[in-house]
């Protein structure tokens, strides 16, 4: 039985008459948001090998089927979801002034340029020998940079002293966590791994010295990529930057949720959010750390007016950048069941905003957010007055009938 209906049934029971009224979001205590990576919709839902998201997750909660990343590659989709923009970042950096990944680049148009070349001596229609010269053009161009030996395992990284975070920061524009401390609630994101990149200090908060410089690793793990919060860090903040503790490691994610802020963004590793290995390792790899990182706040959400959103940054270029997006927690906050309304992480960053009288960042601002029912329409939530008479008419009802059973 829905919230509403409950309600209802009790009201009747009592003789009293209980109005609804239209809210485009309700008010969560918190809201913890995990980032995962690179897997379109239909790897995750129904993948066997991610139990945790078809059995718990979606089942329970409400999940979004016209969800999507709004761009390419992971960096500007972060920024996207945090402050409305990319911030003129429109890629993870890899220019020839800007060095960022060059090797794998490099290899894969190796590989292409070997496929078309074979395609082309065996006659295959639509291969040409202009084609195959676009192709080894463009390795010529990435050639010149490829100066950083061979590619590391997994996540393959440049030399950190070639590597450079976005020009600019820290950035002073608004976002996610500046407007949500404008409206008097808190803010903070929990990167895995920020303590072994060398990119926190001992209390596992940000450290700009080691973030403006050389952010991503060699090896696999935290990347500054997926950071957003790091590009608006500074140890003197003002005006839209952020302190450093707005950026923690995830090792101090409190096991005690009452004491999380009022939005929290979790992004796992980079072997943990499903970014590194086969498609099927990536999934099951971040199933897995939702099980054994989430399940149990999952639990306490469900009794404390709170919420888990589970997306990712982007998909694996498969289809339209669809990915997967769900809400789960507390029953009374969404309705259960399946929206096909079209959401990106605007439409994200927007719902954030609204749950949180914060004002609106960037392009989240021709938003409305997310329906959280099944149809797009408005979750229904009865008045305040209201709600407060039948809370009261029921304390009475119960009072009456605990008299009369001590009476008998």
């Amino acid at each position: 039985m829905s919230l509403q209906k409950l309600l209802l049934a009790s009201a009747a029971c009592i003789g009293l008459t209980i109005s609804f009224g239209a809210q485009a979001t309700p008010s969560p205590s918190h809201v913890v948001v995990v980032m995962l990576e690179n897997h379109d919709f239909t790897q995750f839902v129904g993948a066997a090998n991610a139990p945790f998201i078809n059995n718990t997750l979606i089942p329970q909660g409400l999940v979004y089927t016209n969800s999507h990343g709004v761009e390419h590659p992971s960096q500007p989709n972060y920024l996207d979801f945090f402050s409305g923009s990319n911030q003129g970042v429109n890629n993870n950096n890899a220019t020839a002034s800007n060095s960022y990944n060059f090797p794998a680049i490099y290899a894969f148009l190796q590989n292409q340029i070997s496929l078309y070349q074979a395609a082309l001596n065996a006659g295959t229609a639509g291969f040409t020998a202009a084609g195959l010269q676009a192709l080894q053009a463009k390795a010529a161009q990435v050639q010149p940079f490829v100066v950083f030996g061979t590619l590391a395992t997994g996540d393959a990284f440049p030399v950190p002293k070639n590597f450079n975070i976005p020009a600019g920061v820290p950035f002073t524009t608004p976002n996610l966590a500046s407007v949500l401390t404008q409206a008097g609630k808190t803010f903070t994101e929990y990167s895995e791994g920020l303590i072994a990149a060398g990119a926190a200090d001992s209390n596992g908060y940000a450290n700009p010295a080691v973030l403006n410089n050389s952010a991503d690793p060699l090896q696999v793990g935290y990347a500054h990529r997926h950071d957003p919060v790091a590009d608006w860090i500074s140890t003197t903040p003002t005006g839209n930057q952020l302190p450093v503790s707005a950026d923690q490691d995830f090792s101090l994610f409190p096991t005690d949720f009452s004491l999380l802020p009022s939005v929290a963004l979790v992004v796992p590793n980079t072997i943990n959010d499903g970014h590194d290995g086969t498609n099927a390792a990536g999934v099951s790899a971040a199933d897995t750390w939702l099980a054994n990182n989430m399940a149990n706040y999952l639990a306490w959400a469900k009794l404390n007016n709170s919420l888990l959103v589970v997306t990712t940054d982007e998909n694996d270029f498969s289809s339209g950048n669809h990915i997967l997006t769900v809400v789960d927690g507390d029953p009374s906050l969404f309705q259960q069941g399946g929206n096909g309304n079209y959401v990106d992480h605007f439409t994200l960053l927007a719902t954030l905003e609204s749950m949180n009288g914060a004002a609106c960042t960037g392009a989240a601002c021709a938003s409305s957010g997310f329906s959280l029912t099944t149809d797009g329409s408005q979750l229904a939530v009865p008045e305040p007055s209201a709600l407060a008479a039948l809370t009261g008419a029921m304390g009475v009802l119960g009072f009456a009938r605990r008299r009369r059973s001590n009476a008998n």
